[in-house]
């Protein structure tokens, strides 16, 4: 029986069982592995962002790699679109480039597998640094790792490599403010910890984790009451060299925002920015994650991805115990609750002064649960330490917070009851009392389906007792009042718990499935395989995904959204499939006015206007039925037509218009053969961007300037004669990115090495 002693490191936690730090990371590592095993057997996170947007973007990336060239254009996305600059994932990230020297079906599992091991890693290094225990780092790592944020975003890869950095960016900021001298190797490692992250892409984590680890630097400094100059003028270093390290992605990306539908002249507005605002009622989450059940049968309202901030049901009481130490954790309570405020978007309280501090040109105010997920996990651990010596109190804890779970869940299944005894029509002449506007703008019939439907819902999910999620807070919490006086014990139970939800988060699917063509691949018409024309895939939304509360079986479930008989928005283009639409953020705004004129037309005007944008096949499934044409074509699911596309590229006259055949399509290049006996206009139905330039030969006009043709098409005039066109992509925008990166990158190592050097020059003297 080891005997119970103070630990040094912990200054006021005196009783904690000891456990060495090198098994508590195997423990940490093993927990994660086992809430992933699924990736372990062939699956993976296919659905949503994974199928519609990684896979196909690394697909393409991995190619043009290997083949050294720079991605900079994908001609089968969106009319041709700058992919690069998107910032959706982030081509020059060191660990993606090396990734992609093996199979796809190994790197992304295992880059997947190894970012959530190091943000778990670095939140309890992070803790260690903050003197807490090895068992309450334990805890918090466990609890930020295997937290929901986390994995519901696992179908986010861009996410998962950011978010990994957060803990390390903390920690090296912590370590910093200690400093009493800046040296040299501190603005070094601390330009990489921050630049790096920007490489993976998805700008506005990068932006945010960067600011929170900033102003925990500053904060720290202020505790540590240190000199200030040299210290911000190091923090200015640092951020020029972060800069400089992400300008890879940054300056492409620049280009493009001004290009979008973010830009001055787009439509993206602060109701948009705010669609994915935590809702209030989405509060017990943080102890029932499972209450509006999983991915396939989620019925709270849009995406549950965005809404978590489940740290575990132990860990969530565990915070309570660091209150009495609140004066010396207030960047940590600060940041839970700012960042949940920031969350709510269009009901933060910020917004409703009129501010709106941190979307910008972003979408998703809920994606500061991170940092509420993060703060949460770090007062838990030292809450852990806090209680470790007081039994009692702890167990007066659990105890009071098993007792509000169980009250809860009675009041809930009692009331559930006479919901379900109640007819639909009753419910919904108390709604026309309390709020008539929930019940505007449809008839009266719908809400009589939504709310049986809710009913079903709430009776077989949320907390009713046959569900069998609703038990599992209630065991944790029971076996945590029996085992009170066991600090291993309290930890095990909370670590069981976080794999448990972590495990049945997201579902998964072979990697097979996710690599095979789908069907509508050998279907397709010549002109569109050839790539002389485009396809568009119309698929069923959710008919009230948006509102208040959805009913399952008219949102699109897991398995809709991982259909292989479509051609989803970037699957075509993983098969060499040229497309239209780009699914992701930051589309071209001429390009979103037109899929939104698209979307919205009906009948003969639909194939008008898609044959005029060179769509030569329409797909949907079943659900959506598409108007009548000449030409039809039955898939296995699903139905194509066929419609004559006006050419991708085509030469007009004062007198007629002729169709030119691409001779040559690559992802920066396109070769045509012209000969016409009149000048004219050549018409390029592919998105006119800056960076391309054409150029003649076999003539004596030797370049033509690009012009737009229908604000998103190129075109330029040309001359009469027999000669080949030649188009190249050249943006300047990809190299100047790239040289500052690497002179930033330079610069921050030779910052390091320097000192490193002095040092042991210093050693042998």
């Amino acid at each position: 029986m080891p005997s119970v002693k103070a630990w040094a490191c912990t200054p006021y936690s005196p009783y904690n069982y000891r456990m060495k730090p090198h098994l508590a990371l195997i423990l940490l590592a093993l927990a994660i592995a086992l809430a992933a095993a699924p990736i372990f057997t062939g699956q993976y996170y296919g659905t949503g962002d994974t199928v519609d947007v990684f896979i196909p973007l690394e697909t393409f990336f991995q190619s043009e790699q290997l083949a050294g060239r720079l991605p900079v254009w994908h001609p089968d996305v969106a009319w041709g679109f700058p992919v690069l600059a998107s910032a959706q994932i982030g081509f020059f990230y060191p660990l993606l480039l090396l990734g992609r020297l093996f199979p796809i079906w190994l790197y992304m599992p295992a880059l997947f597998l190894l970012h959530i091991v190091s943000a778990g890693i670095g939140t309890f290094a992070l803790l260690r640094a903050q003197r807490v225990s090895v068992l309450g780092s334990l805890l918090g790592g466990c609890a930020f790792a295997l937290s929901q944020f986390v994995w519901q975003h696992a179908t986010h890869l861009n996410i998962i490599l950011v978010l990994s950095w957060l803990p390390w960016q903390l920690l090296g900021a912590h370590l910093v403010a200690q400093q009493a001298t800046i040296r040299t190797r501190h603005i070094g490692a601390l330009a990489f910890l921050f630049g790096i992250p920007f490489l993976a892409g998805h700008i506005q984590i990068p932006i945010l984790t960067a600011v929170v680890a900033a102003l925990y630097l500053l904060h720290q400094r202020w505790v540590n009451r240190l000199p200030w100059k040299r210290f911000l003028l190091a923090c200015i270093g640092a951020a020029v060299l972060t800069v400089g390290i992400a300008a890879a992605q940054l300056v492409p990306t620049a280009e493009l925002v001004t290009l979008s539908n973010r830009g001055e002249a787009g439509q993206f507005d602060i109701e948009q920015a705010n669609q994915h605002s935590f809702p209030l009622y989405h509060l017990q989450t943080a102890v029932f994650p499972r209450f509006f059940s999983t991915d396939g049968d989620y019925w709270g309202k849009r995406l549950e991805i965005e809404y978590g901030f489940f740290i575990g049901t132990i860990p969530l009481l565990l915070i309570f115990g660091a209150w009495r130490h609140r004066k010396s954790l207030r960047f940590w309570w600060l940041l839970t609750g700012l960042s949940f405020l920031l969350a709510l978007g269009n009901l933060s309280p910020f917004r409703l002064v009129g501010l709106e501090p941190s979307l910008w040109l972003f979408t998703a105010p809920a994606r500061w649960l991170l940092f509420t997920s993060l703060a949460g996990a770090v007062l838990a651990a030292h809450g852990f330490d806090a209680l470790a010596d007081n039994p009692k109190q702890l167990r007066r804890y659990v105890s009071v917070s098993l007792t509000i779970v169980v009250l809860f869940v009675a009041t809930y299944n009692i009331a559930l009851s006479s919901i379900s005894e109640t007819p639909a029509s009753t419910h919904i002449d108390r709604i026309k009392d309390f709020a008539p506007q929930l019940l505007e703008g449809r008839d009266q019939s719908y809400y009589v389906d939504k709310i049986d439907q809710l009913v079903t819902s709430l009776s077989s999910s949320g907390l009713s007792t046959s569900f069998s999620f609703t038990w599992l807070p209630i065991t944790i919490l029971l076996l945590a009042v029996i085992a009170y006086k066991h600090p291993r014990v309290i930890m095990t139970l909370a670590a069981i718990e976080l794999i448990l939800i972590a495990a049945t988060t997201s579902p998964t699917v072979s990697w097979q499935t996710l690599l095979s063509p789908p069907s509508a691949v050998d279907s397709l018409p010549h002109d569109v395989s050839s790539k002389q024309a485009r396809t568009l895939t119309l698929s069923p939304a959710g008919e009230d995904t948006g509102f208040l509360l959805t009913n399952p079986d008219t949102r699109s479930s897991a398995t809709i959204r991982t259909r292989q008989d479509l051609l989803g928005p970037l699957v075509h283009a993983q098969f060499g499939i040229p497309g239209i639409e780009w699914p992701a953020s930051i589309g071209l705004r001429g390009h979103a006015e037109r899929l939104t004129d698209l979307r919205a037309s009906t009948g003969t005007t639909l194939h008008e206007q898609a044959a005029a944008l060179n769509i030569g096949a329409v797909l949907a499934p079943h659900e959506v039925t598409l108007p009548p044409s000449d030409e039809t074509l039955s898939l296995p699911v699903g139905n194509l037509q066929t419609l004559v596309a006006a050419p991708r590229a085509e030469f007009v006259t004062s007198n007629d218009s002729m169709p030119v055949t691409y001779s040559e399509i690559n992802p920066t290049y396109v070769q045509l053969g012209i000969q016409t006996e009149e000048p004219g206009y050549l018409i390029i139905r592919d998105s006119w961007y800056p960076g391309w330039k054409l150029s003649v030969t076999d003539t004596k006009t030797d370049s033509a300037p690009l012009a737009t043709s229908d604000d998103i098409f190129r075109t330029a005039p040309l001359p009469a004669g027999s000669y080949t066109v030649h188009m190249h992509y050249k943006p300047w925008t990809t190299p100047a990115g790239v040289a500052l990166s690497l002179i930033a990158g330079v610069i921050s190592l030779l910052l390091i090495v320097r000192k490193s050097r002095s040092q042991l020059r210093t050693a042998r003297n």
